[in-house]
Order: structure tokens, then sequence, then C-alpha cells
């Protein structure tokens, strides 16, 4: 059949899975520190704050959801049929759920100075206008409107996660490059999310919007699991339909019984992790025969093409993982 296998060894270095620090206990901020901290916005030209509290989620290095404690985001508002609304600049207001338009990079420009991009907008930054309203406008014209600090505070929602359930402190080493004792796990596919054209498998190992986007069930797989047909063949007992629901409730998966189903998502490897676990092997993994007999793809069935991309998934969960860290 053709099946290709490519391995890369993962150091679970010290720190890399130990989740965020307390951003808003560190003295000197930067575009990472902010991670998970909890912050109101302060318009360096006036020093006065002109946000409500919000919390800085990492989706990646740099970039951040800004969660507001109604459990929304900061987002760039569109007009109908997704165009810009009209004026000086796009209006921001709140989103029930993250989207580009609310996957903002902050910027350093200097010390306790900060710049707030929106890509999805063309690179258009966050300022504020004439009524102490926030909008995007074009970098040229801004100037200092869009220069602020981030000001640590109380009274932000949690983000949703899945918490590990662990306590105590894993053994570290003297260096991040030094001598490594633990177990370590020889065979994981943690990328298989994007093998067989990426829609064969269920959910996976984090997602820049979080564990609610991550650990989500096949679209196919709704509303019971009657349809999930490569999964109740390949379940390890006679066929059966599941609930399709993931995240919170984890009823009926992830199972050591599903084939289909995610069920390394991050935050159970930082688990194991804190459990002794310090090296795996990840195993990239395609098969352009199986690719091609399943009738569901987004991706190509060639198998370079897949293990080319799931190496670049295992680097950007390495930065999603960071950023995280701060």
């Amino acid at each position: 059949m053709g099946v290709r296998f490519r391995a890369v060894a993962v150091c679970l270095a010290v720190g890399v899975l130990s989740g965020a620090g307390d951003a808003a206990a560190q003295s000197a901020q930067t575009r990472y520190s902010l991670a998970n901290g909890c912050f109101v916005l302060r318009a360096a030209e006036a020093g006065s704050a002109v946000s409500e509290p919000l919390r800085m989620k990492a989706t990646d290095l740099g970039r951040y959801l800004l969660y507001t404690p109604d459990r929304r985001f900061l987002a760039r508002e569109r007009g109908p049929a997704d165009l810009p609304l009209p004026g000086s600049g796009d209006r921001v207001g709140k989103a029930a759920e993250p989207s580009e338009d609310a996957n903002w990079r902050v910027d350093e420009a200097g010390p306790g100075r900060f710049r707030i991009v929106l890509p999805a907008a063309g690179g258009k930054v966050l300022a504020v206008g004439p009524g102490g309203q926030l909008a995007l406008v074009d970098p040229a014209s801004a100037g200092s409107a869009a220069l602020f600090g981030f000001d640590a505070v109380n009274g932000c929602a949690s983000f949703p996660e899945i918490d590990p359930s662990v306590t105590g402190t894993p053994a570290r080493e003297r260096s991040p490059w030094g001598e490594v004792s633990g177990l370590l796990d020889a065979h994981m596919h943690m990328m298989a999310f994007e093998f067989l054209g990426g829609q064969a498998h269920c959910g996976r190992p984090w997602h820049p919007f979080g564990v609610a986007h991550a650990m989500v069930d096949c679209p196919d797989h709704h509303p019971n699991g009657a349809g999930a047909a490569l999964e109740n063949v390949l379940y390890k007992e006679p066929a059966r339909t599941h609930d399709p629901v993931g995240w919170p409730t984890f009823r009926d998966w992830p199972h050591h019984k599903s084939l289909t189903h995610e069920g390394s998502y991050y935050r159970w490897v930082e688990r194991a992790w804190m459990g002794g676990l310090r090296v795996f092997v990840n195993l990239l993994v395609d098969n352009a025969v199986l690719c091609e007999l399943y009738p569901l793809k987004r991706n190509s069935c060639n198998e370079m093409d897949g293990v080319r991309l799931q190496a670049r998934r295992i680097r950007e969960l390495q930065d999603y993982i960071d950023a995280q860290s701060g």
C-alpha cells in the first residue's frame, strides 16, 4: 500500500509543558509574557484605561484572543456581505466566538509600549478614537493613539481549558540540553489528524482557539455517531454509535478502543510529562491508497505532502506550547 513513515523525536524539555507563568508578576513585560494574564489596556498617550479586564489567551507566539469578562472576544465588527463598516476606521466590538477577526498580534513599540495589530484586517492597528472608543485604523495615520500599555488587574474570566488534574513539581535537569532521566514513548502519531486526507481523524491535539475547537467530532459523526462508518468499523468491539460531543462532556470519546478520535491532547501529554515522560517519538504517517478510498478529504493524498504537513504541524504545536508558557 505504499505506507511511509517519518519519525520525529520530541524531547519534552523541562518548562516547555509547564503551562503559563504568572504574566502579571513579571517585572519587564514583553509581547510573550502577556500570555494568559489579566490586563486592562492603558492608552499610552493619556495614561488612562480604555478597556475592561481582558484575558490574554495566546493563540501563537505574540498573538492573542482578548477574552472579556462576559466570555466574549474583542473583535473587528463587519457589515453586511462581510464588508468593513464605514467610517475613519473599522469598529471594534465583541464576538461570541473566536475567529481571525479576533486574533490579535502584539508588537513591542518601546519599553512598556505596544501596538495591537489585526492581521485579518490587513495590518490595521487598534487605536483610541476621539471619543475614547477603540477602532481599527491604518497604522500610518494612527500615531500615538495606537500605543498601549498593559496594566495587570483582577476580574478576568477564565478561558476554557482542560486541567491536567495533577499536583507537584516535576524533576528538573540542570539545563534544557542536559541529560534527561525519565520515561520514553517510542511510538506516537500525534499529528495523525492530518493523515488520510485530514477528515478521517476527529479532533486534534491543540487548536489556536482552544480546546472547544480542538476536541470536536467529525462533521459526519453527527447527530448520534450513526454516520461514522470508519469509526464504527474500527472500534474494537461490535459496531456501535457514539455521542459525538467531545469537550466538555467526553461521554464516549476519547477512548482507548476508538481509533478515529483524538487521544493525545497537549494538556494530557503535559500530564504524562509531569508523571515522568521525557521523550516521545512522533511517527509521521500517511497512506495514499486508503486516502483515495476514503470519500471525505481536505488534504492531498500524496504521502510526502502528508508527512511534510504533519512535520509543520508539530512545530506549530511547539510554538503554541511555548506561547502558553510566556
